[in-house]
């Protein structure tokens, strides 16, 4: 993300639900935040994919049980 602050484009979260938030610096929420660029999905998409093994489950249980809980946000 060294370059893509001052790029109009938008970000890919290839384990969303998964390793999307948290308190890692590697996780995709956090890699936003120290890149300046979290609240650029106003005007540039942001995507992702739902990791596999979650895919099934994700929307049946709120909270999901094998995936991350957005309520804490």
């Amino acid at each position: 993300m060294t370059d893509s602050p001052d790029l109009d484009i938008g970000y890919h979260d290839d384990s969303f639900a998964y390793e999307t938030i948290g308190s890692e610096p590697w996780e995709f929420y956090n890699q936003l935040v120290t890149a300046n660029v979290a609240k650029k999905w106003k005007t540039q998409s942001n995507g992702g994919e739902v990791r596999p093994e979650i895919q099934t489950d994700l929307w049946d249980v709120i909270p999901p049980l094998d995936a991350q809980d957005f309520d804490i946000v």
